[in-house]
């Protein structure tokens, strides 16, 4: 009743569920992306029993990469030829506008290319049975059904992310996209449910978890975490390492890539960097006038008791800090 009349109450307000639908876009979208990626693999293994020669083609030589590849088949002129024509043993008897219509009759330069290396192989493909015929032309037809649909949920999410100040600060930072910054704000929902970075690290798997026995203290894995939230900060410090190759961050990395560490340890480091950042950033941008006692009456409420001010991780958010979360940035 103290903190209503002094207007504090609504600072410590707990939002624990999500109520704009961020989530449950980003979460589903994860879902379609794994199951397309399921499909292609298969597709791939239906296309090496129909035909070999199909299936050397679309892998191409030694010097193309596996993204490449494994991109080949995400081709929608591709998809829906296999989907429109999915015996492959008669692509050979088709005219050239035949495979053109069957692939979306849509006319420009890569996809002629696509149908002169088909042409030129087409006569040497031979019958197989028929259930990989039919196996194929399933499999495009999903393939294609998930990719509209990521389409849609990709600018569903766009829409939301235009009024959403949070996603828009995560990217303003480069190598942030849409996906990556909408999947961290909506696994976070508030950051007012963490009295300290630490608390969101521990969250997203990327802290350890202290084991007093007697006078030993020792620090092991936590496996209580939020899996979804860990592998987002762990894709953003991936591009956020490799589209900002100037910033400390990216040197901190390399060097620590130099000294013999494993490279997804230097990116967790990396990820533990950033949610120390925005942290920060995130706080900087709730409407409250005094962060320094908001943090510290927080603390004391959420864990029972106050740490030292002293201590890195306990230094409350700076307003006047740099979208970036440091200092030197603000003029």
């Amino acid at each position: 009743m103290a903190l209503a009349r002094q207007n504090k109450l609504e600072n410590f307000k707990r939002v624990w569920f999500p109520n704009d639908g961020i989530q449950l876009l980003s979460r589903f979208r994860d879902k379609e992306v794994k199951n397309k990626t399921a499909l292609i693999n298969s597709l791939w293994k239906m296309l090496r029993i129909a035909s070999p020669d199909i299936y050397l083609m679309l892998i191409g030589g030694k010097k193309t990469t596996k993204k490449a590849q494994k991109s080949r088949l995400e081709n929608k002129n591709l998809l829906n030829l296999l989907a429109n024509k999915p015996n492959v043993a008669e692509w050979k008897n088709l005219a050239e506008y035949e495979l053109l219509e069957a692939m979306g009759g849509k006319c420009y330069r890569g996809v002629m290319e696509m149908i002169e290396k088909i042409k030129s192989i087409a006569e040497d493909i031979e019958s197989a049975e028929d259930f990989p015929y039919l196996l194929i032309g399933k499999m495009a037809t999903e393939i294609l059904v998930l990719k509209k649909n990521i389409e849609d949920i990709e600018k569903e999410l766009e829409k939301k992310s235009l009024h959403n100040k949070e996603i828009q600060s995560f990217m303003m930072d480069k190598g942030i996209g849409l996906v990556t910054a909408a999947k961290i704000q909506g696994e976070i929902v508030d950051i007012r449910r963490f009295a300290k970075n630490d608390n969101l690290a521990s969250y997203s798997g990327l802290g350890r978890k202290t084991d007093d026995t007697g006078d030993k203290k020792n620090e092991k894995k936590d496996f209580s975490y939020n899996r979804r939230l860990k592998d987002a900060f762990i894709t953003a410090a991936k591009n956020f390492v490799r589209f900002n190759p100037d910033h400390h961050l990216s040197g901190y990395c390399k060097n620590m890539i130099k000294g013999g560490m494993k490279i997804m340890e230097a990116y967790k480091r990396v990820a533990r960097a950033l949610v120390r950042i925005y942290f920060k950033r995130l706080y900087g941008l709730l409407d409250i006038k005094d962060p320094v006692n908001y943090i510290k009456d927080k603390g004391g409420m959420a864990n029972g008791k106050t740490r030292d001010n002293n201590l890195s991780s306990n230094i409350p958010p700076n307003n006047k800090l740099s979208l970036t979360g440091r200092k030197d940035d603000v003029k």
